[in-house]
Order: C-alpha cells, then structure tokens, then sequence
C-alpha cells in the first residue's frame, strides 16, 4: 500500500516530523500493534537513503519509506535555498618595505574570523603572504575569502661609494643607482646630510668610521640602503723612551707606542751629528755626555708626515778613588783612608770596610777592626743615572802578640835565690827585656820591676815585678789620731814578709812596758797603755825577729808618737 503526502519547508530540510508521520501511518495501515518494532529503508529523490538530507538548491525533494512489513509511504518537500553570502577582501594600497596595508572584508557580516584569529572587519598588515577571512551573516549562513597581498619592489636603493684619502682631510665621491625614486635622503654618519639625487663630494673633518645612509623614496613607499666605510688612516709619531737620562755605557732605544704600518717610512736624528737611523726598532750609542734631542720622522704612501721629539740628558758613571794610609796594621790600630778622587757625575758614596760596617760620604774615614784577618775595602760610588762604581782594596790586620811574665813574685836572700822570667805561654819566644837583653828569658838575683817586649810589626809587652822577701821595715813615728793613716806602729801585713817569729815591747822613757805582742800579722801597737791614750813623745821598742830564711834578727830603737 502506498501513500503520498506534500509538505512545503522554505528552512533547511530535516525530514524527521514527516518520516515520523509515515511510520505512525504505516504501522496504523499495517493492522494492530505488535510488540516487534518495524524496521525502514529510506530513498530519496536524490539517490541518498539516509534517514535525512541537507538540500543545498531549491527544489522539490522526495522521499520513500518502506517498512520490513512491505508497507511503503511517500513525503515530498520543496525547499528554497537561501540567498549565497558574498565576501571579497579589498587592500588599502601597497605594501613597502616600511610601510603597512589596511584588509577589509566589508561590513554587514555578523561576524569576522581571520587566519591570525582576530574578529574584526579589518586588518592591518606588514608582511607579504596571503592573508584569508571566514564571515557569518545573521541567518548563520556561512562564507569567505583569500587574498594575496605581494611587496612592492618598484623602489630600490642602490649606492656606490669611492673614498679619497687625505693627509689633511678625507673625501668621499657617491654614485647613486637606486631606482623607482621620486626623492633621495643622504646621511653621511658625522651629522651631514644631503637631500640631492646626486651629491656632490662630500668631505669629512676628521678620521673615523662612518654609516653612510640613502633613504629612497616613492609615497608610499620606501627604501634604505647602509654603507659603512673606514677613513682611518692616522700616521702618528708616537714613541717613548726608557727614562729621560741615560748612561753613556748603555744604548738608547726608544720603543713605538703605536702600531706602524708596514708600508711607514721611520726615520730617527739622534741629535748628536750622527747618521740618522730607519726602522721601527733602531738603538743608539752616545759617544760624549750632554743633553739631545731624539725626533722620529714617518711618511707614510700618501705623502703625510708626522713627528715628534723627546729630550734625553747622557751622563759619565760615577768615578772614585781611594788611598790607605796604612794596608798592614795590628789588631786594635786604625786604619786610615783617604777619598782621593770623586767625580761630578758621583751623587754619593759609602764605604764598605768588609766585616759588615759601612759608611756614606765621609772623606777620610777611620776603622778599627774587631779580629784579625784579610779584608777588602771597597768605595761605591753613585751616579743618577749609571750603575754604580766600586773600587777595592785589601788590607791585613795582624794579631796583636800576647806576652805573660807570670804574677809577681819575691825575692827572700839566702832561701829564694836567682828567679829565672820568661813569657809562661810562649817559653821559647825571642823578646826584648829591660835589662836590654834579646832573649827568650832573663835571670834576676835582685828585687825590681822588669819588662820585656815583643819584637816586629806588631809590639806587645809584660811588666812584673820581683819584691824583697824576708824583711822587715820599722817606721820612726806614727799618729794613732783615728784618720786612718799611720795609725799602728809597725804593722806586719804592711811592713813585714817572711816573719815566722815576732816579739816587740813598748817601753815609755821611764822603762815602763805599755805594749808587747808576738802575733806575726798584728797591727801594731794603737798609742794607749790599758785603753788609755799616751801622750806625745819618743818610745822604746826591742823586737826580736826570725825568718822562714832562718836569719834571727833583735831590733831596739826609739819611736815618735804624734797627734
């Protein structure tokens, strides 16, 4: 059974209320309901069997429903399409290097989505490339556009660039190839500018590198070219010297502070009425002291000169001289100098007298020397600007001789008899004695002082003495007053030796003892009888003495107390 229906749809067709309509018709058709649910196969009038379709022209559009009954059911549909939405992208004019260019895609859209996903009408560009636009209207219909935007190259700037090197001043001859060009804007890098088709040469005040600059221009568009060029060709005489003095023994050779170009000519006057030298590395040997002027002199290809000069003051090294008294001396004497000869060109000067002391600019110095031994003296001179001079001398310190006769000794007639002196640490020495004897000893029988000396360079000596021995010496008077002078009568250990007996008594002149003693080291009697001072006046002594020589001696006499 067939059945046919209409159904006019001006939207976009979806036919899902129609096709529901068939199938309740169709199952009404087909007898009661089942519960098995009905299966359909679609076919429309433009071959699709899908259950819908999406029209895209007007027309009429038909479709069959079949159920798996056998059943079928027909819709037909006429559709008008909407109007088609127009887009066309416009520019606002050329893209240049330097410039931009306004996209639009006209209005009334109800929305814009370009490639960079902005959403306005326009768009500004400044690259080339091909630049697309997506628009919606307000019944959701969809369209869009492409366009290809291209750089315009019309306008080119192209420059060459001749430099004339000065030795003054530098210039510089343009050529201009640029093309599409209605105005020309020159920039010469130092703040110069130009705005000719064709400058005229341009000259720069001073060396440097520099960027020249050529803006071509055509509105709207724009083109730049850069050159950059290098003036620089500085000749310079720059050159230092290793100080402003120098010594006549050493060469000068003054040093380039600047990196010379190989193609320089150098040329060096000395100042001295010698030949003049060339290179960048010469070195000089003054003959004569004094003050001169060294100038350096470069040309370089151009024919530019330059120069400059430095004054050097050439000097003697210090000169010295000295004389000595003296080269040869015991220890302990002085050694005399003299300063013979000191140059004007000697500033200062020491003395080194070679066991660790010195001493600056004393003229006729004196030194004694601690040991003896072989030194060398030196005198250093200094000049301002040569090394310094020395000259030595050498000189011996003789050892002083030592000679020791030994302590003192004594003499006791009749025990002791001769004495026999000699130096004790040098038996066989050869000396000169007292006696006027040349030997290495001497005897002697007698009480007395005797020397003897060294012989040679260096003279030494040695006294002793020989004393009496075995004696015994009795003073007339003695003051015991207390003033520490004679104030005992005959005191041993002063007026004795050699006593090994000893007994004296003191008698006043009426016999009466007031004083005896045998002590052989007393002091003597002290001028009181039983504490008690005695007057003034003569005394009796009797002493009776025996020596170690075994002499016995009895001694009487008188004796002065005074106050």
């Amino acid at each position: 059974m067939t059945s046919t229906y209409y159904h006019n749809n001006v939207a976009p067709l979806v036919n899902a209320e129609a096709v529901n309509l068939r199938k309740n018709m169709l199952a009404y058709l087909s007898g009661p309901i089942v519960p098995a649910q009905p299966t359909y196969t679609y076919l429309w009038s433009t071959g699709d069997t899908s259950q819908q379709i999406i029209p895209t022209v007007t027309g009429i559009y038909t479709v069959t429903v079949t159920s798996n009954l056998g059943c079928t059911a027909t819709a037909t549909y006429s559709y008008v399409a909407p109007p088609p939405v127009n887009v066309n992208i416009t520019s606002s004019g050329k893209l240049c290097s330097g410039n931009s260019v306004n996209l639009d895609a006209g209005g009334g859209f109800a929305s814009y989505l370009w490639d960079d996903n902005s959403t306005n009408q326009t768009r500004v560009i400044t690259t080339p490339g091909t630049y697309y636009v997506t628009v919606t209207t307000a019944q959701g219909c969809i369209g869009s556009d492409t366009i290809t935007i291209y750089a315009d190259t019309s306008v080119i700037a192209d420059f060459a660039v001749n430099v004339h090197l000065g030795c003054k001043r530098d210039t510089i001859f343009l050529t201009n190839n640029s093309q599409g060009g209605t105005q020309w804007y020159w920039l010469f890098g130092d703040g110069a500018y130009s705005t000719s088709e064709h400058p005229v040469p341009y000259v720069y005040a001073s060396q440097g590198i520099y960027t020249i600059r050529l803006v071509v221009v055509n509105p709207p568009c724009s083109d730049t070219m850069l050159v950059t060029i290098n003036t620089n060709h500085p000749i310079a005489s720059n050159f230092v010297l290793p100080g402003d003095t120098l010594c006549i023994t050493s060469p000068i050779a003054p040093t380039l502070t600047n990196n010379p170009d190989p193609t320089w000519v150098h040329t060096w006057i000395w100042g001295d009425g010698s030949p003049n030298s060339s290179g960048i590395s010469p070195f000089h040997l003054y003959s004569t002291p004094g003050t001169y002027t060294i100038t350096h002199i470069v040309v370089d290809t151009l024919g530019c000169i330059d120069s400059t000069s430095h004054i050097i003051t050439v000097d003697f090294p210090a000169y010295v001289d000295f004389s000595i008294f003296d080269d040869k001396v015991c220890l302990g004497e002085k050694i005399i100098l003299n300063l013979d000869t000191l140059s004007a060109s000697t500033y200062t000067y020491y003395w080194d007298f070679g066991d660790g002391y010195t001493l600056y600019d004393v003229p006729h110095p004196i030194h004694v020397y601690d040991h003896p031994g072989n030194y060398t003296i030196s005198l250093i001179g200094k000049s301002y600007y040569c090394d310094s001079t020395k000259i030595s001398k050498n000189i011996e310190i003789l050892p002083f001789p030592v000679i020791n006769l030994g302590r003192d000794t004594a003499i006791c007639p009749g025990l002791t008899g001769a004495i026999t002196l000699s130096d004790i640490n040098n038996p066989a020495a050869i000396y000169q004695w007292s006696t006027g004897e040349v030997s290495n000893s001497i005897t002697v029988s007698n009480p007395g002082v005797y020397w003897a000396r060294t012989q040679g360079e260096c003279v030494a000596g040695d006294t002793v003495k020989v004393l009496r021995d075995c004696y015994l010496n009795i003073p007339n008077a003695f003051s015991p007053d207390g003033d520490g002078l004679n104030d005992y009568f005959l005191p041993r250990d002063l007026l004795a030796s050699g006593l090994t007996v000893f007994q004296m008594n003191i008698y006043n002149r009426w016999g009466q003892l007031l004083y005896s003693t045998n002590n052989l080291d007393g002091l003597g009697w002290d001028g009181k009888y039983n504490g008690t001072p005695q007057p003034i006046g003569t005394y009796i002594y009797t002493i009776n003495a025996e020596f170690k020589n075994g002499v016995k001696n009895t001694y009487s006499g008188n004796v002065i107390l005074v106050r």
